[in-house]
């Protein structure tokens, strides 16, 4: 294959990020997150590098597709879908061995219609993201009598997903983690033993330990540390990817000369500008461009300008910029120079892993 970019990823940076975890979380155990193609940085390689870093017999996805990857790069661990499955995809997840989430007695019906032997599931309850699930009461109430009603149906769990996402809301987080503990004590009460209890993703389990519980999903930790607003940093977590061009055209451009399409841009001084042999088709965000995100050329910092589908344009006035010079949009330079994932995003005001998850099929992926 012939790639113009290509997104090198240190698994052993990953699985050193693990171990940093399980140890800050004690004896709480731990459900990667490998959605999204483990926020870009491969699933079927990550999971192979967190097999044996951290003990963990259960992963989390949340496409079908995502776990029919896995069990075909050899997966034999419990596999768990955190979102709600198509009706017409139910029969499949089943014969994946994946264990679904109900969080209505229509799903509860669809999935008893599939099951052809005892099958795991594990109860939804909604705690204010009003996404997917059962709120404690009366919905709740319904959907345990509509398991109840299905002895086929095995629970294993309950679990929910807090409406926090990158800010510090303890007050948001006691009160969500109440409703989920009601709604647990609600399913116990009714006679269903609840063997695992998680609430808690990455986010949370940095600054409220509280609910931590019996598991914490782990996805963005694995990867990056907190986002602005979130916990301070602890330096527990390194980077383990770098996304790398190079440049294939340099020019110079005098004060008010117009470029881009439409001429939408305007040197507003005598400036020079590379072009990057990578755009928004490759996984480049049009936006962080648009807000002048730093990038690394040959180990110095630039400027991003705009994006196209296939490159993009980068003010290099103050670099020694030629044909061929490296281009990293986020990781650690040739030189040794580093660009964090989470700098760049912050300009825009994102998570650092919503820029590797974005990246594309046309960008390789490389792993040391």
């Amino acid at each position: 294959m012939f790639f113009h970019s290509k997104f090198t990823v240190d698994l052993t940076a990953i699985a050193q990020n693990a171990v940093n975890a399980a140890r800050a979380l004690g004896g709480t155990a731990i459900i990667p997150v490998l959605k999204g193609n483990a926020y870009g940085h491969g699933a079927a390689e990550v999971l192979r590098a967190l097999d044996g870093a951290i003990p963990f017999d259960c992963i989390a996805v949340a496409h079908v597709s995502e776990a029919a990857e896995l069990r075909n790069a050899g997966c034999e661990k419990k596999i768990m879908l955190v979102s709600a499955a198509p009706r017409g995809l139910i029969p499949d997840a089943l014969a994946l061995g994946v264990i679904l989430p109900v969080g209505d007695v229509d799903t509860v019906a669809a999935i008893a219609r599939a099951a052809e032997k005892p099958t795991a599931v594990q109860i939804k309850i909604n705690s204010g993201l009003n996404r997917f699930g059962a709120s404690a009461g009366a919905e709740l109430d319904a959907v345990i009598r509509a398991v109840k009603a299905q002895p086929k149906l095995k629970i294993t769990g309950a679990y929910t997903h807090f409406s926090l996402l990158d800010k510090i809301d303890e007050s948001t987080a006691r009160q969500q983690l109440s409703a989920y503990l009601n709604g647990v004590a609600q399913i116990e009460a009714a006679g269903i033993a609840v063997p695992l209890r998680h609430a808690a993703a990455s986010n949370v389990s940095e600054w409220f330990p509280s609910a931590n519980l019996d598991a914490v999903r782990l996805g963005r930790r694995l990867f990056m540390g907190p986002p602005p607003g979130g916990a301070p940093d602890d330096g527990s977590v390194t980077e383990p990817g770098t996304w790398a061009s190079s440049v294939t055209a340099v020019r110079t451009l005098e004060r008010g000369e117009r470029f881009g399409y439409g001429g939408s841009f305007t040197a507003e001084n005598r400036m020079k500008i590379a072009v990057a042999a990578a755009g928004y088709g490759d996984g480049l965000s049009e936006a962080v461009c648009a807000a002048g995100a730093p990038v690394l050329v040959d180990g110095r910092r630039a400027r991003l300008l705009a994006a196209f589908m296939d490159s993009c344009l980068i003010d290099v006035t103050d670099c020694d910029c030629r044909l061929g010079s490296e281009v990293v949009f986020f990781g650690r330079a040739a030189d040794g120079a580093f660009l964090s994932a989470r700098e760049v995003a912050a300009a825009i005001g994102e998570e650092g892993v919503l820029l590797t998850s974005r990246l594309s099929a046309r960008v390789e992926h490389k792993y040391v």
